[in-house]
C-alpha cells in the first residue's frame, strides 16, 4: 500500500471485510484476499482513496501474510506502514475479533475434524434449511478484472457503504461458509453481525500505552493480542421480549398495540443485534453496560420486559441452544434409522428367499453393507446429540415502566385495563370504568369503535388474524433443520464411510444465531407478503401491529381464501414445514414456530377473547368463530385438506356431506380420528349407495387418510367456509345441522 504520506481514512465498515469472498477463485490468493504471492492482481490499479481506507485494510488483513494478519491480532509486532497509528490499529484489531466472535456464533465450530474432508459437498451459494434449496443469486459476482476495477470506481466516487449496498443480494446468497454443512448461514447475517459487534466494541474498548507498548483494554482488563482478547474479556448476549400489561376490554385498547410497534420501530441502540416481532437480541461487551438503562425508552412508554443473558468470553459466547436440541437431534436420527432398517430388513428377506432369482441377489446384495454402514454412523451421531450443560447458566431479569414498581403499594382500584396502576374513575359511554392515566391516553387515539359499528351495520364480523414467529420454537426449529442437515449428509450416497464418522462432532458444535438471524428475515418477508393477501381478500383492514391485522368479514369464503394464500407463502417461504413428518414429537413443536392464529366474531365481543386466541395459538394453524366455530390443524394437514378439496368445494353432493357429518360425530364422541377413518374404509368395501359415498371422500382425501394429516372434524369444518348461496354469509353457517360445536 504506498500511501506513506497520505491520510488514512478512518471510517470504516466492517460488514465489507469479507468482500473478497464474493470474487472469482481466479481472482483469489490465499483464503478469500486479493493478494497473490504478497502482490496485489497484476494490471489492477488501486484507487489512492480506496487504498487509504481503512475499510480497504480489512478486507485484506485476512491473507496469510506475515506482516498483515501475524500484526493485526499482535499488538507486540509493528505496523508495517507508518499511517497506522493506535487508532487504526485498534479498528483492525476489533474487525477481526468481532469476525471470529460472528463466526464462532453462527455455524458449527468444528474442535477434531476438518471440513476438509466434505470438499465434494462444498458450495458458495447458502443453503436456506426452509426451503431445502440453495439461494438463486449469483454469489460470485467479482469474475474478471473489470468487474474489480468496476467496484474500485464506484468505491471511489461514492464510498464503501455504497459498495456494500449495491452488493447486498449476492452477500445474501453467498453462504458464510463454503464447508458443507456450514453453508446454512448467509455473508450477509455474518457480516451485518461483525458490523454491529465492532461498533458495540469500539465503544468501550480504550487504547492504552505504556512502557510495555500499546494495549487496548475492556472493563479494565488489558490484552495486547486476540488469545488473550478471546479468553479475558467478558461478553453478554441477550434476548428480550417486550410485552404489555393491558387487556382488550373495548375495541379502542388495541391501540396498545399500535403503540407497542411505534416503539419497537423507534427504538435504535448500537447494542441491538437484530428482532423479530416483540424479541430482541442484544450485544451486551461492557459490564457497566446497564440493560435498564438500554430498555428504558421502551419501559417509559408503559411496556415492560423480560431477558434472558448469558455472559461468556468470545472465545464460547454463543447464544441459547434450546435445552430439547439433544432430543429433537435423537428424534430425527431415530426416524432416519428406522427408515434404514425397514429398508434393510426388505432386502434382506429378499435374499432370503428361495423364490428371489440369483441376479436379482447379485443386484441388490451390496445394499446390505452399505445401509449397515449407514446404520452405525447414525447410531454413533445418537450417541453425540445430547448438548453440553454451559458453565455460565442463562440470568433472567424482568424490568418494568417506573410507575408499575413491586415495591410500591398501589392504593384501590386498580384499572380495569392493565390491573398494575391505580384507576380513577372515568364514565365511559353508559357505564364508569377504572382507568389509569395511561390506558385512558391510549384509548383516547385508539381503533375506533365506530368502524366496527359501520361493520355490524353491514352484517359483517370483526376479524382478527395474526401470524407470530415464536422465539423459543424458532431455537428449537433451526436445531431440527441443522440437525436434518447434517443427517441428511449421513446418508448421502456419494459419502464416503470414513466421512461420514467425522459428522459425529458437528450436531453439539452448531451455534444457531446466524441461521436465526436468516430465518427472522424470511419471517419478515413473509410477513410482507401476508400483508398483501389480507388487503387482497378484505376490503376493510386495519393493520395494528407487525403480522397483527384486523378486517371485516363478508363472508366466510373469505376465510378460506386466506387460508389458502397461506398455504401459497409456505410453499414459498417454509416449504419444508409442509412435509408431513413435522407432525410428532418435538418436531412438531418445532413447527410450531411459524404460526398463523384467526378469530372472528360480533363487533362488540370483548377483544380480549381473541388476542388470546390468535396471539398463541395452540396449532400452527388455528381459525375460530366466537360461539360457533374452530378449525385447528398443522402446516401439512392444512396442505393436504385444501388440494384434497380442489373443485369438490363447489359440487358437493349432500348424501357426502351427511356422511362426513356422521364420520365426524364418531371423532367428536370417541377422540379417534383414525377410527372415524377406519368406517370411511370399510364402508368403501360395502355394496350400495354408501359405498359409492365412502369412495367418493376415499379418492378425494387419500394421501391424507393414510398419512393421518386430518380428521373428519377438519375436513366438515373447512367445508363449513365453503357453503355458497344466502348461507355463505357469517351469520348463516350452513345450517344447525351440519355444524361442529366446539
Amino acid at each position: 500500500m504506498a500511501v506513506e504520506n497520505s491520510e488514512v481514512t478512518s471510517m470504516i465498515i466492517p460488514e465489507l471485510h469479507d468482500l473478497g469472498k464474493l470474487a472469482a477463485d481466479c481472482l483469489r490468493g490465499q483464503k478469500h484476499s486479493f493478494y497473490r504471492s504478497g502482490k496485489f492482481m497484476p494490471g489492477i490499479l488501486i484507487p489512492e482513496i480506496v487504498e487509504r481506507d481503512l475499510t480497504w485494510a480489512s478486507v485484506i488483513y485476512h491473507m496469510k501474510l506475515a506482516d498483515w494478519s501475524d500484526w493485526v491480532r499482535d499488538l507486540a509486532r509493528p505496523a508495517p506502514h507508518h499511517w497506522i497509528g493506535p487508532e487504526e490499529r485498534k479498528a483492525l484489531f476489533l474487525v477481526c475479533l468481532a469476525d471470529n466472535l460472528a463466526a464462532t456464533t453462527v455455524r458449527a465450530v468444528y474442535e477434531g475434524p476438518q471440513a476438509n474432508e466434505w470438499r465434494n459437498l462444498w458450495s458458495k451459494s447458502v443453503f436456506a434449511v426452509w426451503r431445502n434449496e440453495p439461494a438463486h443469486e449469483d454469489p460470485e459476482p467479482i469474475k474478471t478484472p473489470a468487474d474489480l476495477e468496476e467496484l474500485f470506481t464506484l468505491w471511489e466516487k461514492s464510498s464503501a457503504s455504497a459498495v456494500l449496498e449495491s452488493l447486498a443480494d449476492n452477500f445474501r446468497a453467498r453462504g458464510e461458509d463454503e464447508a458443507w454443512p456450514n453453508q446454512v448461514t448467509s455473508l450477509w447475517a455474518h457480516c451485518t453481525l461483525t458490523g454491529q459487534y465492532y461498533r458495540a466494541l469500539e465503544k468501550h474498548v480504550e487504547v492504552r500505552t505504556s512502557h510495555e507498548g500499546l494495549s487496548l483494554a475492556l472493563d479494565g482488563v488489558e490484552v495486547r493480542n486476540h488469545e488473550d482478547a478471546s479468553k479475558r474479556w467478558k461478553l453478554r448476549i441477550a434476548r428480550v421480549t417486550v410485552k404489555f400489561h393491558q387487556s382488550f376490554a373495548r375495541a379502542m385498547d388495541v391501540a396498545v398495540l399500535r403503540e407497542l410497534r411505534d416503539a419497537l420501530d423507534d427504538f435504535e441502540s448500537p447494542y441491538l443485534l437484530f428482532r423479530t416481532g416483540t424479541t430482541l437480541y442484544l450485544f451486551l461487551p461492557s459490564s457497566a453496560l446497564s440493560l435498564r438503562g438500554i430498555l428504558k425508552p421502551l419501559t417509559d412508554r408503559g411496556f415492560y420486559a423480560e431477558a434472558h443473558t448469558r455472559e461468556a468470553p468470545p472465545s464460547s459466547l454463543q447464544l441459547w441452544r434450546s435445552p430439547r436440541s439433544g432430543d429433537v437431534h435423537r428424534e430425527l436420527i431415530r426416524a432416519a434409522s428406522a427408515k434404514l432398517q425397514k429398508r434393510r430388513d426388505h432386502i434382506k428377506a429378499l435374499l432370503d428367499h428361495p423364490g428371489t432369482p440369483p441376479g436379482r441377489k447379485r443386484e441388490v446384495g451390496p445394499e446390505v453393507g452399505r445401509l449397515d454402514k449407514k446404520l452405525r454412523a447414525l447410531r454413533e451421531l445418537e450417541s453425540d446429540a445430547p448438548v453440553p450443560r454451559t458453565t455460565t447458566p442463562d440470568s433472567y431479569s424482568s424490568f418494568y415502566p417506573p410507575e408499575v414498581d413491586s415495591t410500591v403499594e398501589i392504593e384501590p382500584p386498580l384499572c380495569d385495563v392493565c390491573q398494575v396502576r391505580r384507576g380513577i374513575p372515568q364514565r365511559v359511554a353508559t357505564v364508569t370504568e377504572n382507568l389509569c392515566n395511561r390506558c385512558w391516553e391510549l384509548r383516547d387515539r385508539g381503533f375506533r369503535q365506530a368502524d366496527l359499528r359501520q361493520w355490524e351495520e353491514r352484517d359483517s364480523l370483526a376479524c382478527w388474524i395474526c401470524a407470530s414467529l415464536d422465539p423459543r420454537r424458532a431455537e428449537l426449529l433451526v436445531e431440527a433443520l441443522y440437525g436434518q442437515r447434517v443427517i441428511d449428509g449421513v446418508l448421502f450416497v456419494g459419502m464416503a464411510p470414513k466421512q461420514n464418522e467425522k459428522l459425529i462432532p458437528v450436531l453439539s458444535q452448531f451455534r444457531p444465531l446466524g441461521i436465526l438471524r436468516d430465518m427472522h428475515d424470511e419471517f419478515a418477508r413473509t410477513i410482507t407478503a401476508l400483508g398483501e393477501a389480507v388487503r387482497r381478500i378484505f376490503s376493510h383492514v386495519v393493520e395494528l401491529a407487525e403480522g397483527v391485522w384486523i378486517a371485516e368479514l363478508a363472508e366466510k369464503r373469505q376465510l378460506l381464501q386466506l387460508l389458502r394464500s397461506y398455504v401459497d407463502l409456505m410453499k414459498q417461504h417454509f416449504p419444508v414445514l409442509l412435509e408431513h413428518h413435522w407432525r410428532s414429537g418435538l418436531l412438531a413443536e418445532a413447527a410450531k414456530a411459524v404460526r398463523l392464529g384467526v378469530s372472528y366474531g360480533p363487533a362488540k365481543w370483548p377483544f380480549y377473547v381473541d388476542w388470546r386466541h390468535v396471539s398463541d395459538p395452540s396449532h400452527a394453524v388455528a381459525v375460530r368463530g366466537i360461539r360457533s366455530f374452530r378449525f385447528e390443524t398443522d402446516l401439512p394437514g392444512l396442505r393436504a385438506l385444501i388440494t384434497g378439496m380442489g373443485k369438490w368445494m363447489d359440487d358437493r353432493p349432500p348424501r357426502v356431506r351427511r356422511y362426513l357429518h356422521e364420520l365426524a360425530e364418531v371423532e367428536r364422541r370417541t377422540g379417534l380420528p383414525d377410527l372415524a377413518w377406519a368406517v370411511v374404509k370399510a364402508d368403501s368395501k360395502e355394496p350400495g349407495p354408501i359405498r359409492a359415498t365412502a369412495q367418493e371422500v376415499v379418492n378425494r382425501f387419500d394421501d391424507g387418510i393414510r398419512k393421518g394429516l386430518f380428521g373428519p372434524v377438519q375436513v366438515l369444518s373447512l367445508l363449513e367456509l365453503t357453503f355458497s348461496g344466502e348461507s355463505s354469509r357469517v351469520r348463516g353457517g350452513g345450517g344447525d345441522s351440519y355444524r361442529i360445536h366446539p
